[in-house]
This record gives structure tokens, C-alpha cells and sequence, in this order.
């Protein structure tokens, strides 16, 4: 803590509060590792990640209960599932004023739906109102503001009677794009599983660490693997993520998710099961980064991704990324590895998975079964080499150790704006 008078120049420590309506997968990770990380006092207040309907809903009735018991922070930072204009209403009236900064994981009004239909209005209003309401908003790239401001301008321009061209400034004026951290748990890439399966030759581990969901799409996944099957190629299968399906619950439902089998993770199970070295959710992280360091190319087939954290975790393990040429990948991944690691289309994916898997082969020594490379496979080996180095300062890029210093920077920055103004809500 710096003192009036103080000669060093040690940064402040300011408290900051953390609410998490959603703590569960990476919205857990996410505010573990912010509290882990940042050099403030960060105190995490949370709810289990269920109903998350009703976490937009009623979660800042919880919240503020929680906050009017505490002393006073000095910044808030809370996540989407939430009601900004309730939580600020019930500490404004009691005399709570604090500023409030707000990260977007996700939005209500990009969220792809099953069902094709638009969002709620009263969800997509929500996140609008939040973001309104916070001194400053944090998109985890620019793909995901982008998709949300174009999304509320459209549901603003439905408003009837009123211009809301001020509301649609604002928006912009206040969003920032700051991404996440990714924690580094890797020393130099573990290749065991390259070598010690006899059935299947030296065919690459093909890695999935995905939510199977249909936003993540693993139906396509599996047909590709089925047409890699076709064309004699050799893999072997590290199947993670959380498989079970849930309902969600309606609004007027009061019990939790219900739970069932997923038939692509089942089907795959059942039809590579040879090929199988683990399949299922890693409870423990430890076994989990063990698992990924296991991995050669880690595969995406989503239709909703707004960063991209498996993606990261699996990269900074050792993996290729192979991944659809939408969404946030172009902007996570490096320019220079877009020819080989983005793919349009199933037949393209296919056909980079094969590549990928050759140049494993090449860079796992320069000694061949028919003797020594050609100046031609030096050649290749160099660029793959190349590549991989690309990949891996990209993925120390998001290390949370470096991450957080602009987050730290940030807290200061709204903080001490806050306290400047003359009049404070």
C-alpha cells in the first residue's frame, strides 16, 4: 500500500469485489485466476452455475444482500449473468455508490439458439441496459463486441417513439476489448503418447477439450474423424469436456438443469473406442493440462466461440490448432499460421489434419524409414519449426502473469476517474 509521502513508487492495492453469478467452467477459471493474479485485494462473491435465466434475473438481489453486509469496496466487478440497474438501484438507495465494471463472457443477443429464434427481448435488453449502466465494459475480443454492438443497435432501433442514437454512442464509447488469461502449467511438450502405441503406429492424438453442445458442433467433428477413418489415417482420441446435455429451465421451472447422455460422445466412444486414450471431463486441473500436454492437434468445430480458451490451453500444451475461419479464431491466432490451422469447411479439415500429421511426423526427427531428408524436408521441417515457435509466443502472449497487468491498470484507471467526479451515482 503507498502512503501520502511515500518516496517509492509501489502501486496501489484497491478492494475489489467480484461477482460471479455463473461460477462454473471458464467463468470460474476466469474469476479464480483474476483474484490469483491481480496485485489488488480481490474478494470473489459467487453463485453455482445453474439457472442461468435466473441468474440475469435475481442474482443482484443476492449480490447486494451480500455487499450491504461488507465493508465498502472500491470497485465492482461483475460478469454478464446479472441485472446491473437492479444491483446499482438497491445499493444507490442506501447510500452505496461505487464504480462498476463489467465483463462480458457472453451475450444474449449473438447467442446462437437451437430453435433459430431471436433472443428474448427481455435477455438481449438486459445486456444492453448492463452495459449502459457500467463505467466501463470488457468484450473478451473484438469479434464478441462487434457481434454485440451491431446485435443492440438493431434491438435499439426497434425502440418505438424515441432516438437512441446517445444509448448506441455510449455503448461504443464505453466498451474495451481485454482478454483473458490462460494459466501456464507446461514445461516442454510431453510427447509419451506419440510413442507408446504399437496398434496404431505413429498416427498423431487428435485432441477434443469442448463443451459437447451444439453450439461447439461435435457431430461434425465426428463425421470428420470418420472420413479420416475412411482414408486410412492413424489417430489416436483424447475426448474431453463436459458431455452430459442439460435442459435448460424455463422461467417458471424452479429445478435444476436436467441431465442426459450425449449421443456424440457416446457414438464416438463406442466407435473409435480402440483409438480412445481418455475420454471424459478432468475433474482435477492437474490431470487435465497433464491430458492436453498428451495432445497433437486439437480440433474446433464451433459456431459460437468469442475467444477461444481451450483452444489456447491446448496450444500453449504443444498442440496444432486446427479451427473454423470465423468467429474469434482469425483474431486469437497468429496471420502467419492462418493457411494451415483455419479450414473452411469439413472437406478442408480434413485435409489439414492430414498435413498437420505429417508434419508432426517430420519434426519428430530428421532420420526417416528411407534415410536421411531430402533439401526438400529440411525445408518443411524448418517451417514447421517456424510455425510452432509462432504458436507458442502467441499462446505466452496470454499467460495470466502477463494478462493481468493491463486488468490491474484498468482498476486504477476507473477508480480513480470515479473518484474524481464531482457527483457520483
Amino acid at each position: 500500500m503507498q502512503f501520502q509521502g511515500d518516496s517509492t513508487n509501489t502501486p496501489l492495492s484497491r478492494s475489489v469485489v467480484f461477482l460471479e453469478s455463473f461460477y462454473g467452467g471458464s467463468h470460474r477459471e476466469f474469476a479464480d485466476c483474476f483474484a490469483e493474479y491481480s496485485r489488488h485485494k480481490v474478494d470473489v462473491l459467487t453463485l453455482p452455475d445453474r439457472h442461468w435465466g435466473w441468474r440475469m434475473r435475481w442474482s443482484a438481489q443476492l449480490f447486494a444482500q451480500q455487499l450491504l453486509k461488507r465493508p465498502r469496496y472500491e470497485l465492482i466487478v461483475a460478469t454478464d449473468l446479472i441485472n446491473l440497474a437492479d444491483l446499482t438501484a438497491i445499493l444507490s438507495r442506501r447510500g452505496y455508490h461505487v464504480p462498476v465494471l463489467l465483463y462480458m463472457h457472453e451475450n444474449q443477443l449473438a447467442y446462437p439458439r437451437s430453435d433459430a429464434k431471436p433472443p428474448p427481448l427481455e435477455h438481449a435488453l438486459t445486456d444492453i441496459k448492463n452495459v449502459l449502466i457500467a463505467d466501463r465494459t470488457l468484450f473478451n475480443s473484438a469479434f464478441h463486441r462487434d457481434t454485440f454492438l451491431s446485435a443492440a443497435d438493431s434491438v435499439l432501433k426497434g425502440i418505438p417513439e424515441f432516438d437512441t442514437q446517445v444509448e448506441s454512442q455510449r455503448l461504443r464509447d464505453t466498451s474495451t476489448v481485454m482478454y483473458p488469461g490462460i494459466e501456464h502449467n507446461f514445461g516442454t511438450h510431453n510427447a509419451e503418447s506419440a510413442d507408446s502405441d504399437t496398434e496404431l503406429g505413429s498416427g498423431p492424438v487428435i485432441l477434443w477439450n469442448h463443451r459437447w453442445e451444439p453450439d461447439k458442433q461435435p457431430h461434425i467433428f465426428r463425421r470428420a474423424l470418420e472420413k479420416l477413418h475412411e482414408q486410412g489415417m492413424a489417430f489416436r482420441l483424447i475426448l474431453l469436456g463436459e458431455h452430459a446435455l442439460g435442459e435448460q429451465s424455463g422461467p417458471n421451472e424452479q429445478s435444476g438443469p436436467k441431465w442426459k447422455p450425449n449421443p456424440d460422445f457416446e457414438a464416438l466412444c463406442a466407435q473409435f473406442g480402440s483409438r480412445v486414450i481418455y475420454a471424459g471431463y478432468a475433474q482435477d486441473r492437474a490431470e487435465y493440462f497433464r491430458l492436453l500436454q498428451q495432445g497433437d492437434i486439437v480440433m474446433s468445430t464451433a459456431v459460437q466461440e468469442n475467444f477461444g480458451l481451450s483452444m489456447l490451453q491446448a496450444i500453449d500444451a504443444g498442440c496444432w490448432p486446427l479451427a473454423p475461419t470465423r468467429l474469434a479464431y482469425p483474431e486469437i491466432l497468429p496471420a502467419e499460421v492462418h493457411e494451415d490451422c483455419l479450414y473452411n469447411g469439413t472437406k478442408e479439415l480434413i485435409r489439414k489434419t492430414v498435413r498437420l500429421g505429417a508434419a508432426r511426423r517430420a519434426l519428430q526427427g530428421t532420420q526417416g524409414p528411407q534415410g536421411p531428408q531430402s533439401a526438400q524436408g529440411m525445408q518443411g521441417e524448418a517451417k514447421w519449426e517456424r510455425l510452432r515457435r509462432t504458436l507458442s509466443e502467441r499462446a505466452a502472449e496470454f499467460h495470466w502473469e502477463r494478462r493481468i497487468q493491463e486488468y490491474d491498470r484498468l482498476i486504477e484507471t476507473v477508480v480513480l476517474d470515479y473518484e474524481s467526479r464531482p457527483f457520483k451515482r
